[in-house]
């Protein structure tokens, strides 16, 4: 592929605790030509994220390491990042995952949008060979791209029963001046699905998103991904930012229906995960006192319980180390509503 114009891109860091795979994210960030800037923040680690990720300074200057001394959590962390970089290209990269090589040379080629994202390969060990995957993903998917509309980001987030393949993992290069115009931010009262909640935002506020279905991210899952279920915490906090949505007037009425249809989906989840919890705490008889008091939540409670059985049995996404990986958007996931 010829060279294209060097278009500088900031790439931001949000870690804490990851000393075992931040060196190898940051090169791969520092491999990329556009990278004019890499900012870590280190929230609060107690290992050696921060002297680790100092360490992968390649002698270009680019790489700035900046150590909280609180906890923050991943929105506030990335704010700090935003804000301390110049750079109107702004790339997402977490702590232990890895840019696959090339991955701008290709993904910014096409103007024309105000957040693109490209496919992800989803894999089990550092170990794992990407080469072969990549090379299927960007030789025979098509290089169309399609434009991602709320009703469309928002479907692709209401999981299925199997496997799991949820947009909000994506993780798009978001153009600053179109953010600073829309006044978006991570939203930093939010500790989980702040990838989702700014999207969002931002397709509510007009945003171009465009996907293109090869792969340029490569993300590590963890053994706790194997698990559907959430902290109650967690889910209250997606009810709640679909319910700041559900509140914009400016909603079509075929994204107001399909963010009603993740609100629920969500909801159910949330009840779900409040058993677990009564289980835990007052035994299983408690649990089914309460199952059997609330008579609509016994099939959504059924279906969910048997999702959490079989989904780690699914070949679809959790491969075991050494298979060839998988990735986020497959063949036959429509990106585009019909």
């Amino acid at each position: 592929m010829p060279a294209g114009p060097v278009m500088d891109v900031v790439v931001i860091v949000a870690a804490r605790n990851v000393e075992a795979t931040i060196a190898h994210a940051l090169s791969s960030a520092l491999s990329q030509r556009q990278t004019a800037e890499l900012i870590v923040v280190d929230d609060a680690s107690t290992d050696r994220t921060s002297e680790v990720a100092r360490g992968a300074e390649d002698g270009t200057g680019r790489l700035k390491v900046l150590t909280l001394d609180k906890q923050v959590g991943p929105s506030r962390a990335r704010n700090i990042a935003i804000d301390a970089s110049r750079a109107n290209l702004i790339a997402v990269l977490d702590g232990d995952d890895v840019f696959l090589p090339g991955r701008f040379d290709w993904l910014l080629q096409d103007d024309g949008w105000d957040l693109v994202a490209d496919n992800i390969v989803m894999y089990r060990s550092m170990e794992t060979p990407l080469d072969t995957a990549v090379k299927a993903s960007r030789g025979g998917a098509s290089s169309s791209r399609p434009v991602l509309t709320l009703k469309r980001f928002v479907e692709g987030n209401i999981s299925g029963f199997l496997p799991r393949r949820e947009l909000g993992f994506l993780k798009p290069v978001m153009r600053r001046d179109f953010l600073d115009r829309a006044g978006l931010r991570y939203n930093e009262a939010i500790r989980f699905a702040e990838d989702y909640d700014l999207y969002c935002r931002a397709l509510v506020a007009g945003a171009r998103f465009t996907f293109d279905p090869r792969a340029g991210y490569g993300a590590l899952v963890h053994s706790s991904s194997l698990s559907s279920t959430h902290s109650s915490s967690d889910l209250g906090g997606v009810i709640g930012i679909d319910e700041r949505l559900l509140a914009s007037e400016s909603l079509d009425p075929g994204s107001r229906d399909v963010l009603y249809r993740h609100l629920r989906q969500v909801t159910f989840k949330y009840h779900y995960r409040m058993l677990l919890d009564r289980r835990q705490k007052y035994g299983l008889a408690s649990a089914v006192r309460e199952i059997l008091a609330t008579p609509t939540l016994i099939p959504a409670t059924l279906m969910q319980f048997a999702t959490d059985k079989l989904r780690p049995l699914s070949p679809g996404l959790f491969l075991n180390s050494g298979d060839t990986p998988n990735l986020l958007v497959s063949p036959d996931f429509p990106i585009i509503s019909r």
